[in-house]
Order: C-alpha cells, then structure tokens, then sequence
C-alpha cells in the first residue's frame, strides 16, 4: 500500500474583519508593503469564507439597487449611506455558516461603494492631486475589492480595479493559491480550456460555488464562460450518450433552454468565434464540399488540392505571398518560420473532406486522428490567414500598436493570439457539434451517389444519426444479407432480407435498389436545427442560420478575408427577430416524435416498441410525414409485414388489419389530420 502524502492544511485567518482592517490602516503614513501584502491575503481568505456563505448578497444588491435608480452621486449617496448596515448584519448572523470573524464586513462594504463613487467624482470633476491621492491610499488599504461606482452614468476607472487589492486581481489570487498549496486559477483555467477541447468530462458553472479561476476573469469573460459551460455540458452528454432517448428532451435541456438568443450574442461577440462557426458550417454542408464522388474531385491534375478541399482552405495559407509577407511582418521572422513547419506538419495529417472517399489511395480519409489534426489546422488559418479575427474593434483599429507595441516581446504576442485561436475554435466546434450539422449531410440525401457513410467517432455520434435517416440506415443492414449479423429490425429486418435474397431489390447492374414505393419513410426524417426542417412551411432556406454561417463560411473563404470584420458578421443575424430559444422544437418536438416513429419502424407494435397510439399518431402529424408514409407505418404497428412479400403486406391478413386499423382510427381519428398540408 502506497503511503498518502499529508495535504498542506488551509491556512485559516486567526484575527477578526476588524482587527485585520485596523491593523492595515495603521500603514497608510508608514507604507511597508510586504505587511500590507500578507494582510490583504489574510483579509481575502476571510472575505472569501462570507461569500460563500452569502454575507454580502443583500448590502450588495441594496447599494447596486439605489446607484442603478439614483446614478448621482448627490442623490445615490444619501441613500446609500441610509443603508442600516447592523439590520442587515444580524440578519446574515442567521446564515448557516456565519463566523463572528465576519463582523464588519458589511458595514465596510457600504463605505467602500461611498469611497470608490467620492473618487469617481472628484475624477471627473478634476478635483486637486492631493485629495484624490489622499483617497487613493485609503481604499488601496481598506477596500478589498472594487464596488460599482455609478457618478453621473461614469463607471470608476479599470485601472482603479487592480488598486482596490493594492496589486492585480489576477496576482492575488496567484498569491493566495501558493499560500494554501493549491493550484493556481491559472492552471485550473488551463484544465477547463483541456475539458471544453477533449470533452471528457462535464463543466458546470454554479452559483456560489463557481470554478477557482473566476478571480482572474472580468464580469464579460464570467458571462461568456457560462454559456461555454453549457455548451460543454451539451457536447458532453451528446458524445457520451448511450441510446437516442439520452439525446432529446430533459437530456439535452443545456442546449435546448439555456443557448438563447442572449448566449448567442455572448459567444458571438468573442472574436474569432462567428467566423469559425462560418468555416465549420461551409467545410461540413456547403454544396461544394458535399459534392466529391472520388478523389478526383478533390485534387487538380497537376496533383494540387481543389477548393474542395479543405486541406487547401485551412493549410495552404502561407503559401499565398501576400498572406506569408503580412504574417511575417506582424510575428518577425522567427514566429513566421515555426508556421511554415506547423503548416506543413497539418497538411500531412489533415483529412481532405469530412466525409470518406471512394478512393482513399491519394487521399488522406477522415478519422479520429484526422479530426483533431482537421481542428488543429483550423486554429492555424485563424492564426495566420484570419488573426485580424482575433482583434477586438478597439484593437483593430489600432492594429499597429497591437502587434508592435503591446507586448514585452513576439513570443508573448504569439501565445496571447495562440490562446485566442484555440478558445474561438473550442467555442465555435462545440456549437457546430451540438446543432448536428455533420449527423444531417452524412446522408444519400445529400451525398453522392455511390459514397460511404462515416463510422461513428467523437465527432459523429451514431444514436443522433439514425433517428435523422430510419430509412437508410435499415436499408443498410438488411442488405448485408441473411447470413450477415444485423441490427434488430423485428418490424421489417426478415421482410427485407428475404427479398434480397430473392433477389427482388436488387437492380440490373446487380446493386442493392429499394424501390420508391416500398420505402417507408423520407431519406431524412429530421434535420439539424441550423437548417429549416422539411415539414415546417414558410421558413426558407435562404433565412435559416445555416444559410447565414455558410455565407459566412464562403465569404471567409473565397473573398477576401482582410475586409470582414467580427462586427459585420455579429449584424448578419437579425437580433430583434432570433428567436429567444431557437433550439427548443428541435430538442423537445423533432428529436422526440422522430425517436418514436424510428421505434415503430424498427420494433413494431404497441408492446413492441413501447410507443402508444397517441404518441405515434402525434409524431406522424408533427413530423409532416405524408398518407403513404403514415398508412406504411400503421401496418407495421398494428400486425406486422408479411415476411414473404414483396410489397408491404400485413402479417395476419387484409381483413384482420382492416379491422384493426379501424378500430385504431376510432380512438385516434386525427392519424391522418394535416396529411397534404
């Protein structure tokens, strides 16, 4: 038995609020700044204890409440400083958790939203050195954070965030992990970039109990981590589900509820994140990378990559002068070098379509190992060919200072953009995953004729895919033959076989043919919610959210990428008309009636597949499927296909489902309602 190293104990703060604030105070004549220091950890340790047992929540809410309705300071102040500051703290006495160590704390919050709101004023007021330096000093030693400070619609000054602490957030909570023997909020950050990447756990962000890195993050980034959380948590539960029931309904409620129209504002305003969605959504549906039949498609004579291949969209960007000369100039000479060798590195292993090829000899076919090299080389053109994609509006615009004076040295700029590429792609293929763009054109719907289907992978799940396209992927088993193994088709698997075996579906070139009256459903039941499904009328394709990220993805890649901009690409959606919860339907109507109806086709009947008469017949209208369709589908719920047939034929005869099918459209007489619509 391997021995257990003791774990270093939490360092506990020994002295009162009070005590600690006192004794800071008495270093504001006689400043000695490693005391300051080690007091200002001891104080946050403290601090830290009362909100997580919520001592500030109401003092906090209160003072917020009053700046919000009384913005000047000659109003706001008054009643701030009204505040009953003793009420408030018996109340917090009465929490589960409360410390007399705590004593204080409230009363002192409420006058460091007075110190921070006086300061604002005289700022903008020009006030006299003296009397702001005078104040300066005082909350640098006895704020411990920085309060909303609204003086006449004037937030106070960022810069006054990192003296509230007397150094920077981000360097105290560095201080404080090592004094406890914990990571830093740093690494912990490093692990939740690791997790949103590889997707093999769930992230949650709970209030008060948020991740150790939310110090080190401004309130913009805590809004945009909590729509990457549920993001990850709905890639998670897709990657990792085991049957298609784990995939709709309360299963994928963080898709469903939580990715609104707010969080796409949040995570579309990142940038770099809008334009990867574009390339994603054209590389995975866009008509010219669908449209291969072999590798012929996807390279010139002379051996070079066609433009539909995205080897040539994501690893070629350096061989174009004009880019390489820019890229060059922006990183020096050094930077631009390990790029040409990443880029050719990329090239090697990256796939040169989503989907396989016919002819895999000459061409690199899409794998696990491929996927994560594709994503690899999509961070790499975000690097070089779109970096201006990386620039916030204000740093565009002085694009010169960016990227020559900003950083100590060309190895920090590099990482800083290093890090924006890969958080923009992680963000972006996340969303792309969820919406099932490549689950809806793997399909003969949309592939050539003759092309194969992808195996399931981290990037393609199975259990999304076959209640999307029923009918093909029963068509594929059964024509494996009698003495192949197949999937459980009790409905419909020994009707299917047997004809082939009789040779009844196959064709005059000796191929595998259905014919068209005898399939039961649509190529594609359902669609990925980017893109309008077929049995909704009066929604476009030219409207739907595909359509705007494939204009995206073209533009990115065929136009000039230097003329977009982050902020013409967030104004291609019409906000005042996105829907607050656009993938609601998809979640909650599509992915359930198209779970039953595919139970039905697979299992049959009632007992069978343990789906009622009013749920199918609910399905069937709500997925718009047509008479034919429905008339099919009540034949094999209600007695089965006569196995010897060729065309469909009930198990127990025409009189018994005759019968039967009136009795069934007695108590669901709306089976065949909206039919024609």
């Amino acid at each position: 038995m391997s021995e257990t190293l003791p774990q270093p104990e939490p360092v506990k703060p020994s002295r009162s609020f009070e005590g600690i604030q006192t004794e800071l105070y008495a270093f504001k004549d006689a400043p000695d700044a490693q005391k300051e220091r080690d007091l200002r950890i001891e104080r946050a340790r403290l601090i830290n204890e009362a909100k997580e047992v919520g001592v500030l929540v109401n003092i906090k809410n209160h003072a917020l409440d009053v700046q919000t309705k009384n913005p000047s300071i000659l109003t706001s102040a008054p009643l701030i400083n009204s505040i009953n500051t003793i009420r408030l703290e018996e109340e917090a006495r009465g929490l589960s958790g409360w410390k007399d160590e705590f004593e204080g704390l409230i009363n002192t919050y409420k006058e460091g939203v007075l110190r921070n709101m006086t300061l604002a004023y005289l700022r903008k007021n020009n006030a006299s050195a003296s009397d702001i330096s005078d104040l300066e000093r005082d909350i640098e030693l006895l704020n411990w954070g920085t309060p909303p400070a609204l003086v006449d619609s004037m937030p106070i000054e960022p810069a006054l965030a990192d003296k509230a602490f007397g150094f920077g957030a981000k360097e105290l909570a560095k201080e404080m992990a090592e004094a406890q023997g914990i990571m830093s909020p740093e690494k912990y950050l490093e692990d939740a970039l690791d997790t949103e990447d590889q997707l093999k756990t769930a992230f949650m962000i709970v209030p008060g109990q948020e991740p150790r890195f939310w110090p080190i993050l401004t309130e913009a980034e805590k809004d945009e981590w909590r729509v990457r959380a549920n993001l990850i948590i709905a890639a998670y539960k897709k990657n990792n589900a085991e049957g298609t029931d784990k995939l709709y309904m309360g299963e994928r409620k963080e898709m469903a509820v939580y990715i609104g129209k707010e969080a796409h504002q949040k995570i579309f305003k990142k940038p770099g994140v809008m334009a990867t969605v574009g390339a994603y959504t054209t590389v995975i549906g866009d008509e010219r990378f669908l449209s291969w039949k072999d590798t012929s498609d996807l390279y010139d004579e002379d051996g070079s990559p066609t433009d539909i291949n995205y080897k040539k969209v994501f690893c070629e960007n350096l061989q174009d002068r004009r880019v390489a000369m820019s890229v060059q100039n922006d990183y020096g000479d050094e930077i631009f070098n390990k790029l040409r060798v990443s880029e050719a590195e990329l090239h090697k292993g990256c796939a040169d379509s989503f989907y396989p090829h016919r002819d895999k000899k000459n061409g690199t076919p899409i794998n696990e190992e491929a996927f994560r090299e594709t994503r690899k080389s999509v961070r790499h053109w975000l690097l070089t060919k779109g970096r201006d994609l990386l620039l916030s509006e204000n740093e565009l615009a002085d694009r010169d200072e960016f990227f020559n004076s900003k950083f100590k040295s060309k190895e920090e700029l590099f990482k800083e953009m290093s890090l924006r590429a890969r958080e923009a792609e992680q963000i972006a293929w996340n969303y792309v995953y969820i919406n099932d763009l490549i689950e809806t054109f793997d399909s003969r719907e949309y592939r050539p004729e003759g092309t194969g289907r992808l195996f399931p992978s981290s990037y393609w799940q199975l259990f999304q895919w076959v209640p999307m396209h029923p009918q093909e992927r029963f068509e594929a088993k059964i024509k494996r033959g009698a003495d192949e193994p197949k999937e459980h088709w009790s409905a419909l698997g020994d009707w299917g076989v047997y004809n082939i075996t009789q040779k009844r579906f196959i064709d005059a070139d000796g191929k595998f043919n259905m014919p068209e009256n005898l399939k039961i459903l649509p190529d594609s039941l359902i669609r990925s919610p980017l893109l309008p499904q077929r049995h909704e009328k009066g929604k476009g394709e030219n409207k739907s959210l595909f359509s705007i990220y494939n204009s995206i993805g073209n533009d990115l890649i065929e136009g000039d990428i230097s003329t977009v901009s982050n902020r013409e690409l967030f104004n291609r959606i019409d906000w005042k008309d996105f829907p607050d919860s656009p993938f609601v339907p998809y979640v909650y109507d599509e992915m359930r009636w198209a779970d039953v109806v595919t139970n039905v086709f697979k299992k049959g009947g009632e007992r069978s597949s343990k789906v009622s008469g009013g749920d199918l017949a609910e399905a069937v209208y709500n997925l718009g499927l047509t008479r034919d369709q429905r008339e099919k589908l009540l034949l094999i719920y209600l007695t089965g296909v006569d196995p010897k047939q060729t065309d469909l034929k009930s198990q127990l005869g025409g009189t018994v489902y005759s019968g039967a099918r009136q009795g069934f459209l007695t108590v669901h007489p709306n089976y065949f309602y909206g039919v024609g619509r």
